[in-house]
């Protein structure tokens, strides 16, 4: 059965004078608007910074954690402290909690919501009672978007590494991600090519779809590197993609992965991508996980995440089961690995396939 999330939207839009307007909602009733001037907003790039520099180059667990946890306070002092008296007297006891951000500005959506901290000191990404996603900017709140194909979950996998770039070793990344697969139908897609690969999806009908490879970001578009026949980019913007690739296939999710050897995690570029997707109206849902699957973090995250959903877990509900799986191992690392998970949706979306149509 799906859970009856109460809808916690924050919406965010540039403010004439400087800085921004943000306005919260509880289920759509709306409470006043707030101006964030430049100032305090400088406090939430700079903690947000702070996390970010230790994806790139992790250092102590402690460390980390302190980063993650000053973030999570700022977050929730900048944002929603002065109206958090009037939310929780409106949320549900015990309900559970959808928080939606959207941005006319993507630098805002890309602020580590997943690490929010509550009074109560928890952290939003990691409560079983709450999830978090990024929402287009002007798309209507939807409570739930439905799945449309019978089960069981299938999942199809393609990794592209056009010339040109520093792209990681496709046997690596198609080998890792059978670790994170054993048991599921799972397929690795026989080329990188955008044409043909729009025709294994509308053909296989996959519930989830992951693409592996480069994501870029140029202004504030997301764009994904396939290739030609002979191995040169084919590079497409996250529109484009959504026209060519799913229009009308049914897949309820994609997982938008990968990254350029020697670079730092392209944060900001795979939310792009998944966040066009989405504004596309192709897909309900777009998960950003922008590092390699042969990253430390990846193979235990993906494996718990599809694990789950293919035991018809709800998609937020599995996401904040993977995050919460490799948390002791990222700690360790000095690396907050499990801030990379962002999902970026028009509603939640309780399962993805029917779960009456369990069997082949």
């Amino acid at each position: 059965m799906s859970r009856s999330n109460t809808l916690l939207a924050l919406r965010i839009t540039p403010h004439d004078a400087g800085g921004v307007v943000a306005q919260w909602s509880v289920d759509g009733f709306p409470l006043p608007e707030r101006v964030i001037g430049e100032r305090e907003l400088d406090i939430s790039h700079h903690v947000a910074d702070a996390c970010r520099q230790l994806l790139k180059s992790p250092g102590s667990g402690e460390l980390a954690e302190d980063a993650v946890l000053t973030a999570g306070i700022e977050l929730f002092y900048q944002w929603l402290a002065p109206e958090w008296e009037e939310i929780a007297r409106r949320l549900p006891g015990g309900m559970p909690v959808l928080l939606a951000v959207a941005s006319q500005l993507e630098k805002w959506s890309l602020l580590p919501w997943e690490a929010l901290r509550l009074p109560d000191g928890g952290v939003v990404g990691l409560l079983p009672r709450w999830s978090v996603q990024r929402r287009p900017a002007g798309m209507r709140h939807l409570n739930t978007c439905r799945a449309t194909l019978p089960g069981p979950l299938r999942i199809l996998f393609t990794n592209c590494a056009p010339t040109g770039f520093a792209a990681p070793d496709t046997g690596m990344e198609r080998a890792a991600f059978a670790k994170a697969t054993p048991n599921l139908q799972a397929r690795v897609g026989d080329t990188a090519q955008a044409a043909k690969l729009a025709g294994t999806i509308h053909q296989w009908q996959p519930h989830v779809v992951h693409l592996s490879g480069i994501p870029l970001i140029r202004g504030t578009h997301g764009f994904f590197a396939f290739e030609e026949e002979d191995g040169q980019p084919d590079v497409l913007r996250a529109d484009e993609m959504g026209r060519a690739l799913f229009h009308q296939s049914g897949v309820g999710l994609v997982v938008v992965s990968g990254r350029e050897t020697g670079h730092p995690p392209p944060t900001a570029a795979a939310s792009a991508v998944c966040e066009g997707l989405v504004a596309s109206g192709a897909v309900p849902m777009a998960l950003a996980w922008p590092e390699t699957l042969s990253a430390v973090e990846s193979v235990p995250f993906l494996h718990k995440f599809f694990e789950e959903l293919a035991a018809s877990t709800p998609v937020e509900q599995a996401l904040n089961l993977a995050r919460n799986r490799i948390v002791p191992a990222t700690a360790a690392l000095g690396r907050p690995g499990w801030l990379l998970a962002a999902m970026h949706a028009k509603g939640e979306h309780p399962y993805l396939f029917n779960k009456g149509c369990l069997l082949p």
